[in-house]
């Protein structure tokens, strides 16, 4: 069956940006439910049952996301088992394990801890302006009428993949590596050159610790603590009366702020790798030998370490950078792919033509233009239809899991 890792796809906006709508059309082409969207579950056992009922767990309008609810989520997308007391039994336990694709969306920024950041895709969508907004009906209409030429466009995305996944290697991992390297080696296939992928992964991981930082009254604090010094050593109750000195009394009275050296060491270790990634290491240690021994850290400034900008994408040894797509007879193509693939053994992608096929609005918005009656641009014998690889939603689907699941769950229950 499919194998994730997927990265939850974190959607935010302010009111009437179509942030509902858009996931709703996403679920609706991978998932079809009779309810597309949910509600947050009150706890994790509503939330497994969900997960095991459906192939896309979609949450609409969420205000935040508490602290049990985004370490459950971190689960789910990577891979874990639950467990809870089966009904109507004293001693029988049931099991759940697997993985899922999330959507979730919402006004405010929903990811504010770091294992969710590392782990999730951050998109803001812009407001839709009076005079592109459309009615609901004539829009969905429209977006059934196009549905299948997205999916066609989006199947033939996950041929390429599956043809290259296994000649695909990125000589420096990100983080969710697997996701990472499964939309590098369907690249070719999509409408924008070698390397925008990552580069556009990267920015979006350290717009992701960023946000871990700004959402950590710690982290703020550390980082102006360690503006303009290159090291520091001592004990986590030394480092606390530091930045107790620093912190201004509204921060140090917040529910957050570590009262104990405990509760910081605690802290430190939970955003250390979006420190690190931001140029910051933490490295815990000890000082001394019996009775005298006591727990030390070290602040250092270091080079970041977040997602590189040209990781190095190869296929096979002897080829370690990118080749041409090249055409059957030969011809230089426009696009070029990842030397997942010899030069010898030609890509010729050709998705299914059509116009009208881009949905990226509400039921009140104007999807873009998809180059209706335009001809798809040719170049040799490859053929590339912009307009369909272009759309909004093959772009939001690719994060979160182009690989198109079989009827069948893949999540156990015993």
């Amino acid at each position: 069956g499919p194998r994730g890792p997927y990265p939850p796809l974190v959607i935010n906006g302010e009111q009437g940006s179509a942030k509902s709508t858009l996931c709703r059309l996403l679920r609706k082409l991978v998932d079809p439910n009779k309810a597309l969207l949910r509600s947050a579950p009150r706890d994790e056992r509503d939330l497994v049952i969900a997960a095991n009922n459906s192939r896309l767990l979609a949450f609409d309008n969420l205000s935040r996301i508490p602290d049990w609810l985004s370490d459950a989520l971190c689960r789910i997308a990577t891979g874990a088992g639950f467990s809870t007391r089966a009904l109507f039994t004293d001693s029988d336990e049931t099991l759940f394990s697997g993985q899922r694709p999330i959507l979730l969306n919402g006004i405010t920024e929903l990811a504010t801890r770091s294992d969710l950041l590392d782990r999730s895709i951050l998109v803001t969508l812009p407001p839709i302006a009076d005079e592109q907004r459309r009615d609901e009906r004539t829009f969905l209409k429209d977006f059934e009428a196009a549905a299948p030429r997205i999916l066609g466009a989006l199947l033939d995305t996950v041929s390429v993949g599956l043809r290259n996944i296994q000649a695909t290697r990125l000589d420096r991992l990100p983080r969710m590596a697997d996701f990472a390297r499964w939309v590098v080696s369907a690249e070719p296939s999509l409408p924008w050159q070698a390397g925008s992928f990552i580069r556009a992964y990267a920015d979006n991981c350290a717009a992701g610790h960023e946000l871990a930082l700004e959402g950590s009254p710690v982290g703020r604090v550390l980082c102006e603590f360690m503006d303009g010094t290159v090291e520091w050593s001592g004990s986590c109750t030394d480092l606390l009366g530091e930045l107790d000195t620093r912190a201004g009394e509204k921060t140090r009275t917040l529910k957050s702020w570590p009262k104990h050296p405990n509760t910081l060491g605690a802290a430190l270790r939970r955003i250390s790798s979006n420190l690190r990634a931001l140029g910051i290491s933490v490295e815990f240690g000890q000082e001394g030998r019996g009775a005298s021994k006591r727990r030390m850290l070290t602040l250092r400034k270091v080079a970041q370490t977040a997602v590189p900008v040209d990781p190095g994408v190869s296929g096979p040894a002897d080829k370690p950078r990118t080749a041409d797509v090249r055409g059957r007879n030969g011809a230089d193509g426009d696009d070029h792919a990842h030397s997942s693939l010899p030069p010898e053994s030609p890509i010729n992608v050709i998705p299914p033509r059509g116009g009208d096929d881009v949905v990226n609005g509400d039921g009140n918005s104007r999807p873009e233009s998809m180059n209706a009656g335009e001809p798809p641009e040719s170049s040799g014998e490859r053929t590339v239809n912009r307009g369909i690889g272009a759309s909004a939603a093959t772009s939001a689907i690719s994060t979160i899991g182009a690989q198109t699941p079989p009827a069948s769950q893949s999540w156990g229950q015993s």
